[in-house]
């Protein structure tokens, strides 16, 4: 294997760099990853002692419904939960049925497809799509239980009920608080 080294005529952006560099003296700057972080933690520390299969639903769930923006996080969460419960229910119910290998490779399709297009226009059509599509591409193949579509009904509440209370309830409060210049 050769490593090829191409010399760009372009120069570097340093007044980005500068910027950049400039703005992690900032806490605003460190706000986002230090809610996730601690959102992560709970989540984390709440899958280890619930003990269930796939405690990881909990962590997933708090990735997505936490948001760099506090603006809409709250009803972001709310759609998020409404989405995800119902894809839960679809997507847990077409593997306890176990259709055909075929079935479910052209069912991951159309759902792979829907996904951009519902994106931008509803977030919870977008979770009720995404979320049959994670289930069938993680039990492919496998039936599942009816207590497993329940655990994945409570991690995704957990999930969302951490993504408020710890990762939006304290922060709009604290930003409220501040001065515009912090």
């Amino acid at each position: 294997m050769t490593l090829v080294l191409v010399a760009s005529t372009e120069p570097l952006p340093v007044p980005r760099f500068r910027l950049w560099w400039k703005s992690l003296r900032r806490w605003k700057t460190w706000q986002y990853s230090a809610r996730l972080t601690l959102c992560l933690a709970v989540a984390g520390a709440l899958g280890q002692l619930w003990h269930q299969p796939k405690g990881y639903w909990i962590a997933v769930t708090v990735a997505i419904v936490a948001r760099r923006q506090l603006d809409g996080a709250l009803r972001r969460a709310g759609e998020r939960a409404l989405g995800t419960a119902a894809g839960v229910l679809v997507g847990s119910l077409t593997v306890w049925w176990v259709p055909s290998s075929w079935w479910l490779v052209g069912t991951v399709g159309a759902l792979a497809g829907l996904r951009p297009f519902l994106r931008d226009r509803s977030y919870t059509l977008y979770a009720l799509c995404m979320t049959p599509l994670v289930v069938l591409l993680l039990d492919f193949g496998q039936a599942t239980t009816w207590e497993t579509i329940g655990y994945r009904l409570a991690d995704t509440a957990a999930g969302c009920a951490i993504a408020l209370v710890v990762g939006y309830l304290p922060w709009v409060r604290r930003e409220k608080a501040l001065p515009a210049a912090v």
